[in-house]
């Protein structure tokens, strides 16, 4: 990494800006000096502790902003462009300290007319502008800018439609074209790095890319080019730097830190210990009393048993423990303290095993369950009958190693009549059911916890309701649109919400009946 790093210092120039390659020979010169690769690598210097690079980098990309807040292609290259746009944008952001130069810029982008087209939608992610339908690339279309397209769908949260096409692209040393034409170390990098983001394996593109780095630290644009350019190294640092903090994030993620609690630490022998067959429903709980009942006893027939992990909550809750705690299969677990929620400041800074850690109680909550398989349930969540169908699957197959997801309908309002026509369902994974064994274990994301599963998925299809929007405090969430919870309401806003996020099960993508009547 140090001599990749000392590379890239080879290519920035005295005005600071980076130059696209590297001197390699009469037919590769060196390249001209490139605004848009200045920009993303920025963010990767920062992660490396280059911070003199980092500014004058900067420095360069104010100094050559077009007046409308827009920036230019490689030096030469007048034509203004939203992507190497936005590329630089991500730079100045990540330094801090050019918000009026940010602010010209994106007021620029809101201005230009950008389709959904495959390298757009990186920038569409940037910036959290929706898109109206997922991308088909052509065969010939380059798997490098698909990579882009990739990563914008992955911050826009469409992280099925990311690993269903990441799964599709051959595995190592990517083609330079999606139809397999070619070879391209860049898109290596960057389907590694999409791999590992979506706790994918990804040892063979990373054993790849380790043994082309060359002695001065580059590393080729391809088998076939062996121009040395600045995008295949930033990519080749920027995997690099996730395995780092996985590595240090992973390190005894399950004994807490704090001298007090060493109690709560995860006994990971007895987790590991063959587990008799079953499924444990395992729901973590917090001052959440509505629906939390109905959640566990619905579900309780497909069970082995129900733990439920109870976070420090109030009275209206315990109220309802003590009523589930009768209940045969049903088993309390009560856990210490109240966890950093996902909106607090110190969400991604806190250590995951730490006793506060809304990640460390999830994997606790795992270590708890006594059955081979795992069903993840909210306390809002209310099951369906085609449930079973998960349940016979787990029988039939009970050693092997996949997550089966659910899709649950989110209902709304007071009265449980209406659905949201905004967000009608789930993406198909939220809820899930799998193996009881450390590797599926949670890691901590950016406003979000993600399970760890490291083998196959499926989605399963319909199985529950979701009561959220039902709340008193949640009624009208998010400024949603809510239709009648009826048989042609919810087909025509499944129908819509399909149009642009296509349904990821194998039943019915506009409702089961069995969704009706459960109420």
């Amino acid at each position: 990494m140090n001599r990749t790093i000392e590379f890239l210092r080879s290519l920035q120039d005295k005005s600071g800006g980076f130059r696209g390659w590297a001197y390699y020979d009469e037919v590769y010169p060196a390249g001209p000096l490139f605004p848009e690769v200045t920009g993303y690598l920025i963010p990767t210097l920062l992660q490396y502790g280059e911070v003199e690079m980092a500014k004058r980098a900067a420095e360069y990309l104010a100094s050559v902003q077009n007046l409308d807040g827009s920036w230019c292609g490689m030096d030469g290259d007048v034509r203004h462009f939203v992507f190497d746009t936005s590329a630089c944008i991500e730079g100045l952001r990540a330094i801090g300290g050019y918000d009026q130069r940010v602010n010209m810029a994106i007021a620029w982008i809101k201005s230009q007319v950008m389709p959904d087209t495959p390298h757009h939608i990186r920038v569409h992610g940037l910036f959290n502008i929706p898109i109206k339908s997922f991308p088909i690339p052509a065969q010939d279309y380059r798997v490098h800018y698909w990579a882009y397209a990739l990563e914008g769908l992955y911050m826009l949260g469409h992280t099925w439609f990311v690993k269903h096409e990441l799964e599709k692209l051959r595995r190592g040393l990517q083609s330079y074209t999606i139809n397999g034409e070619g070879t391209d170390v860049c898109a290596t990098a960057q389907i590694a790095r999409l791999r590992l983001w979506m706790n994918m394996d990804a040892s063979s593109e990373i054993s790849f890319l380790r043994g082309i780095v060359s002695q001065d630290g580059s590393l080729p644009h391809g088998l076939e080019n062996p121009k040395k350019t600045v995008w295949s190294a930033k990519f080749y640092l920027d995997v690099e730097h996730i395995l780092k903090e996985q590595s240090a994030m992973d390190k005894e993620w399950f004994s807490v830190k704090e001298f007090e609690f060493k109690g709560f630490d995860i006994d990971m022998d007895k987790w590991k210990e063959k587990k008799p067959f079953g499924i444990s429903g395992m729901f973590r709980v917090r001052s959440d009393p509505e629906f939390l009942y109905s959640a566990v006893t619905s579900h309780l027939p497909y069970l082995d048993e129900a733990v439920v992990i109870l976070q420090p909550s109030d009275q209206a809750t315990e109220k309802v423990i003590a009523k589930l705690s009768k209940l045969p299969k049903v088993r309390i677990v009560r856990y210490p303290v109240v966890p950093i929620w996902i909106t607090d400041p110190k969400w991604e800074s806190i250590p995951v095993n730490s006793i506060s850690s809304f990640v460390f109680v999830s994997n606790w909550s795992l270590a708890q369950c006594r059955y081979s398989w795992i069903a993840q349930i909210e306390a809002d969540v209310i099951c369906c009958s085609p449930f079973q169908k998960i349940v016979d699957r787990v029988r039939s197959e009970p050693g092997r190693k996949i997550l089966y997801g659910r899709v649950i309908l989110n209902v709304a309002g007071m009265d449980m009549d209406q659905v949201s026509a905004t967000v009608p369902r789930n993406g198909g994974f939220d809820e899930k059911v799998f193996p009881n064994r450390p590797d599926y274990h949670y890691i901590v994301q950016p406003k979000y916890e993600a399970l760890e599963s490291p083998y196959e998925n499926e989605c399963m299809g319909w199985s529950a309701l979701h009561m959220k929007r039902c709340k008193v405090d949640k009624i009208g969430w998010n400024d949603e649109k809510y239709v009648p919870f009826d048989r042609e309401s919810v087909a025509a806003a499944l129908r819509a919400f399909n149009s642009t996020h296509p349904y990821p099960g194998p039943d019915n993508p506009e409702g089961e009946d069995c969704l009706f009547g459960v109420l």
